[in-house]
């Protein structure tokens, strides 16, 4: 017998912390896939509480210092999921491709075995395939 998980993956680019977790308290995915939270390592660990404090947890990629600011930083990608929910690190040899852009998780939802997922950022400044800004992109899944 195969049961029918119902629920949502939902992909956010946040251009800072402070909108995730405006969004965590709301967000009605079981999964979300993260751009853009501009946490620097140094902040990781009171980040990965706060989410826990919401329900959520997962795995988290650093921003990238940027050296414009002493508080400057660009990109950093996480992929959380509900405290529910199972979240590791996949079987790769390295989960984090690109330091600050992209990141792979295997979650342990939805379908047997569950799934990898990635986490991938592409800037404005030539990182990645595609020079177009990808702030604002909201994009939804649903596993029915």
């Amino acid at each position: 017998k195969t049961d029918i998980v119902k629920g949502s993956i939902t992909t956010i680019n946040v251009t800072s912390h402070g909108c995730l977790f405006d969004y965590l308290p709301t967000a009605s995915a079981q999964v979300l896939i993260v751009q853009e939270h501009h946490l620097v390592e140094e902040r990781l660990q009171q980040a990965r509480s706060r989410a826990r404090d919401l329900g959520w947890h997962g795995h988290w990629a650093p921003a990238i210092p940027s050296g414009k600011s002493d508080s400057g930083s660009t990109g950093g990608v996480a992929i959380l999921a509900r405290t529910d929910i199972m979240i590791s690190k996949p079987e790769l040899d390295n989960a984090l491709i690109i330091p600050g852009r992209l990141l792979f998780a295997h979650v342990h939802w939805g379908v047997q075995g569950g799934f990898v997922v990635g986490s991938l950022y592409l800037d404005q400044d030539g990182m990645g395939p595609s020079t177009r800004p990808t702030s604002g992109t909201w994009f939804r899944l649903d596993a029915s």
